[in-house]
């Protein structure tokens, strides 16, 4: 028996020895760039993985976006290795619609707002109020933020949310590439340094002060997916699905980053065909619905990050492509702006929940007017984002969109263009002064465009004016031009009480890419509204 004994553990030993040797030999490195955001996790998920896989992570870090070499789209574009990226979820969204990474790795794995931290042994500001961190900015002779997700943030609307851009600015230090904003405070290069919570959490020598208030805060989701072009295709997906598993999101928390909201994690994607038609839609989350449609000659994937954070808010949110983009399909010449209507009724009719509200954000705007005239049986309420009513003002001689606008609105997508032609379109039609436009250098489709194009000319403005009896919220931009103040007040004057005005600040007719987390607490807001539940 005894003898038997040490036989079996014998045998055991070596099995696990060569079950151990086999790993070892076989043994990936797996290139992963990622945000610096997760860099405290990756202190324990690193050797983690590596001890349970058998694999090495060779890891490099940068930013989301930005100017810098190190920025991550900057890295992808020059060709560096990369089998997993790690990064904020709607720059990675570009990547993936570049085709540079594969849409169905992309997992939502931790998501973080953006705090204040100073010095360790200086005194702590306050910035518990809109009012008290307005003065800590103020106060401070010098306030540094990364180039990445947080600082464009941070520049584009937080200071001037406070009214101070310009006081900032001149004392203002950008922290570029891979450097964090805690590393230039712990050195006594900053007096005040902004920058997501973790980042600034991780680095020694740093006092974390707190977050931003509530109603500026900007939350951001990481997210992770592996190259199309991956030298290692399953030790990356391997890595990528261990990065959802327990022992990664342990890591995760303790870091300072919160889990993303399973709800708005999840995209579904399925086909709703009727007669000759079939419609691609994504959707995600649960509770009252929300359809979304698009601007002109464009997917629904520029509202990725609008759709994550509506959906988060406990929102079902519906995202129909247009004909011609995805796997859409149908005939798409001689279309009316009824025909688009219609393609929206068949999706809303799949969904089975009865009414809904149906948000129009530019072009869009006009099939979901039409939809409610046409299918009121279909819509509890319409959202008209950065919309042209289609009208003028009683006694005005204006064209509600001039030819020289649509010249502007035409040329983003014309690639026969020069790239800088293109993005001067973009700053005069589409984005407010400060905002990148380059997001929507791409992403157009010319056969979508021209048919809806002749959608938009060929129907009646009557037709969908008036969006049946729904009520509206007009979702105007401050500083759109398309749709530009001076017409503000069309739909309002024309249609009555059922027609309520909001402005979103330093936002152009994009809306969406410059002011996401605005857009989506407007539709929110209106959308519990007339479905009459809270929060």
């Amino acid at each position: 028996m005894n003898k038997f004994l040490h036989t079996s553990r014998v045998a055991l030993v070596a099995v696990v020895c060569g079950l151990s040797f086999a790993r070892i030999a076989h043994a990936t490195d797996v290139d992963v760039i990622a945000t610096g955001a997760v860099s405290g996790a990756f202190k324990r998920i690193t050797p983690e993985f590596e001890h349970a896989s058998g694999d090495k992570l060779v890891l490099a870090w940068g930013p989301s976006m930005g100017a810098s070499p190190e920025a991550i789209p900057n890295r992808i574009a020059s060709g560096e290795p990369a089998d997993v990226v790690i990064m904020v979820g709607s720059a990675l969204d570009k990547l993936i619609r570049d085709g540079k990474f594969v849409a169905a790795t992309r997992v939502d794995i931790a998501q973080s707002g953006i705090g204040v931290g100073v010095k360790a042994g200086t005194p702590l500001p306050d910035v518990s109020t809109a009012a008290a961190l307005r003065q800590a900015l103020l106060d401070a002779k010098s306030v540094g933020y990364s180039e990445g997700a947080s600082g464009t943030y941070i520049t584009q609307t937080l200071l001037k949310r406070l009214g101070v851009a310009d006081q900032v600015g001149a004392k203002r230090k950008v922290i570029p590439g891979k450097q964090l904003v805690g590393e230039a405070l712990a050195r006594g290069e900053i007096e005040l340094g902004l920058q997501q919570i973790s980042e600034l959490r991780v680095v020694p020598g740093v006092t974390y002060v707190g977050p931003l208030p509530a109603e500026l805060q900007q939350v951001s989701v990481v997210s992770a997916a592996v190259s199309a072009q991956a030298r290692h295709p399953d030790a990356a997906r391997a890595f990528v699905s261990y990065l959802t598993g327990s022992a990664a999101t342990q890591a995760i928390q303790a870091s300072g980053l919160d889990l993303p909201s399973q709800a708005s994690a999840a995209v579904d994607t399925r086909i709703v065909r009727k007669g000759d038609m079939q419609i691609e839609v994504l959707s995600q989350g649960q509770g009252p619905v929300v359809v979304m449609l698009p601007s002109l000659g464009r997917s629904v994937r520029d509202y990725d990050d609008v759709a994550r954070r509506l959906a988060a808010s406990g929102l079902r949110v519906v995202r129909p492509e247009p004909r011609g983009i995805g796997q859409s399909k149908g005939p798409m010449d001689n279309l009316s702006v009824h025909d688009f209507a219609s393609d929206v009724a068949a999706v809303v009719e799949s969904e089975g929940k009865g009414p809904v509200v149906v948000v129009g954000h530019a072009w869009g705007n006009f099939p979901a007017r039409q939809l409610a005239a046409d299918r009121p049986d279909l819509v509890k309420g319409v959202v008209l984002v950065a919309a042209s009513a289609g009208k003028v003002p009683p006694g005005s001689t204006e064209k509600p969109i001039n030819a020289e606008m649509r010249k502007a609105i035409d040329g983003p997508s014309d690639m026969s263009l020069p790239e800088q032609q293109r993005l001067e379109y973009l700053r005069l039609a589409f984005f407010a002064a400060g905002n990148d436009p380059r997001v929507w250098l791409d992403g157009w489709h010319s056969q979508t465009h021209e048919a809806e194009s002749h959608a938009r000319n060929t129907t009646p403005v009557d037709d969908y004016f008036a969006a049946g009896k729904a009520p509206i919220l007009d979702l105007q931009g401050e500083e759109d031009t398309v749709a530009p103040r001076r017409f503000s007040n069309v739909l309002k004057s024309m249609l009555g009480d059922r027609v309520t005005v909001v402005v979103i600040p330093h936002a152009g007719h994009a809306m969406a890419p410059e002011q996401p987390q605005a857009m989506a607490d407007a539709i929110a807001s209106f959308t519990r509204s007339v479905y009459g539940v809270s929060h």
